[in-house]
C-alpha cells in the first residue's frame, strides 16, 4: 500500500509512520503545501496514494483545504481514503470533514489500535493473527476460520508462541488477535498469555481469545485474571468465533 502522512508535529508524524510502515510504502509532507504538491505528482505518474493520514490544524493551508483539493485532483479515481487526524473534537470540524468526504476521522492521540480499526473497516489492511494449538486437526480448522480476514501464523506450543509474538514487536510488526488453546504440554496457555501481556506492558494490547475445552467457571476466571479478551469452549464453530471478533471490533 502507498501512503502519505500530512503533518507538521514531528513527534505525531513520526510515530503514524511507525504504525503505517509495517503495510507499505509511506512518504510523508510537513505542511499542507507538500501534500497537494506531492499527491498531484502521484497521480500524474500514475502511482496515486491508497491512503492518505490528514493532520486538520496546519499552519497556512489547512487539512480541510487540503481535503479538498485532494478530492478535486482525484475526482476522476476516487481511490484514495483519507483519514484526519487531529485534535479537534467540535462538531463543525467533524461536519467539514465528512462533507469534505473524508473517510474516517480519528482524535489526537492516535493509538495504533484505534488507526487499525479504521484500515481494517476501509479494507486496506486485514488482520495479523497467530493460531496458538498443539492438535493439528483444531489448529487447521481455526486457520481456515481466519483466513479470509488477514495474516494468519501458527504454532504449536505456548513456548513457540510467545517468541512469535516477542519477534513480531520486535520488528514493529504485532500481533492483533492471537488464538490461544489453553491444554498445550510444557508452557500452557494460561502461562503463555500471562508472558505476552507482561511483553506488551503498557502498550496497545493484542486481542487475545482463548480456545479450549475447559468450561468450568473457575477456568474462565482465571483467564479474565491474566487479561484475556474473550474465551471460547471447544468444539469452535466458525459464525461463534466470528461473532466474538465483531464484538471485538476486530471485523
Amino acid at each position: 500500500m502507498k501512503m502519505l502522512i500530512v503533518e507538521d508535529d514531528p513527534v505525531s508524524r513520526l510515530l503514524l509512520q511507525r504504525f503505517l510502515e509495517p503495510y507499505g510504502q509511506v512518504h510523508v509532507a510537513i505542511n499542507g503545501e507538500d501534500a497537494i504538491a506531492t499527491f498531484q505528482l502521484a497521480v500524474e505518474q500514475r502511482r496515486p496514494y491508497e491512503l492518505v493520514c490528514l493532520d486538520v490544524m496546519m499552519p497556512g493551508i489547512s487539512g480541510h483545504e487540503v481535503l479538498e483539493e485532494i478530492r478535486y485532483i482525484d475526482r476522476n479515481q476516487s481511490r484514495t481514503k483519507v483519514i484526519m487526524t487531529t485534535s479537534r473534537t467540535d462538531v463543525s470540524s467533524v461536519e467539514q470533514a465528512i462533507q469534505g468526504r473524508c473517510d474516517a476521522y480519528i482524535i489526537k492521540p492516535v493509538s495504533r489500535e484505534a488507526l487499525m480499526n479504521e484500515l481494517r473497516s476501509l479494507g486496506l489492511v486485514g488482520l495479523k493473527v497467530l493460531v496458538v494449538e498443539d492438535d493439528s486437526i483444531s489448529r487447521r480448522l481455526l486457520q481456515r476460520f481466519l483466513e479470509p480476514y488477514g495474516e494468519i501464523h501458527a504454532a504449536a506450543s505456548g513456548r513457540d508462541a510467545v517468541v512469535m509474538f516477542q519477534l513480531a514487536m520486535t520488528q514493529r510488526k504485532p500481533y492483533d488477535l492471537v488464538c490461544l488453546d489453553i491444554m498445550m504440554p510444557g508452557m500452557d496457555g494460561y502461562e503463555a498469555l500471562e508472558a505476552i501481556r507482561h511483553m506488551e506492558g503498557k502498550r496497545s494490547r493484542a486481542r487475545i481469545v482463548m480456545t479450549t475445552a475447559l468450561a468450568g467457571v473457575e477456568d474462565v476466571k482465571k483467564a479474565v485474571q491474566k487479561h484475556c479478551d474473550a474465551y471460547i469452549v471447544k468444539p469452535i464453530r466458525k459464525e461463534t468465533l466470528i461473532d466474538k471478533l465483531r464484538s471485538l471490533k476486530l471485523l
